[in-house]
């Protein structure tokens, strides 16, 4: 009983010096642990500011481009609503169209009705299409008895008449000291020149007023920068 109390003394006695750290292992560790973490500290440290950095510049770099997406949108809704010309493209083109227009109207088809209606007292006559084609521009002929004469006359612009073949029977008025002036019967009225007389002149009011909102347009763009 005796010699076996040393042993177990002597055994847990090795036991606690083996179980406690080693003084000149561990000490080492602390000051070690503690650099590395502050460098840690200290790397993640300026990570701040270039955020900070980066939410501050954010939104400035987003401003332009979103103006610049509104007004490509604007762009193209205008464009939209000018059938794909722009203000000034829309201007030109109905300025072009009224002067066309009104000029056909003014120029062409007016003096042509008030040639047809001034031959309704004229001498009446039987005649025949000599020539057939577009009697509208002045391209149909008629042949017909005048003073014991035979006369080829030319219909003049805005007559009708243009589908008739040739040898088409119609009657004409001319005038008595001058057979070659002549008209369909039928045209002496005014004829197609009075129908296109209003159809043009109509027209070109209608693409004036058109010219005249594109032009309040542009002048209402050039004053929204200055207000």
């Amino acid at each position: 009983m005796r010699p076996t109390q040393p042993q177990n003394e002597r055994g847990s006695i090795n036991m606690g010096d083996t179980d406690r750290p080693d003084p000149a292992t561990t000490a080492p560790t602390g000051p070690a642990s503690g650099t590395t973490s502050g460098t840690t500290a200290s790397t993640a440290a300026p990570s701040s500011p270039t955020s900070g950095t980066t939410d501050k510049a954010g939104p400035t770099k987003a401003d332009p481009a979103h103006k610049a997406a509104t007004a490509i949108a604007a762009h193209r809704a205008r464009t939209a609503a000018t059938g794909g010309l722009g203000p000034r493209a829309s201007l030109i083109f109905c300025l072009v169209l009224t002067l066309l227009l009104g000029s056909l109207s003014l120029l062409v088809m007016y003096p042509a009705a008030q040639h047809l209606r001034s031959l309704q007292n004229g001498e009446q006559a039987e005649a025949t299409l000599h020539t057939a084609g577009s009697c509208m521009i002045g391209n149909c002929r008629v042949r017909f008895e005048a003073d014991g004469r035979t006369v080829i006359a030319d219909l003049p612009v805005g007559s009708g008449g243009g589908k008739s073949s040739v040898g088409t029977r119609l009657t004409v008025r001319h005038q008595a000291d001058d057979p070659s002036v002549a008209a369909r019967n039928q045209d002496v009225g005014g004829g197609g020149a009075a129908v296109f007389t209003v159809l043009f002149g109509v027209s070109a009011l209608f693409f004036l007023a058109l010219a005249l909102a594109a032009a309040i347009h542009l002048t209402r763009q050039r004053q929204k920068p200055t207000a």
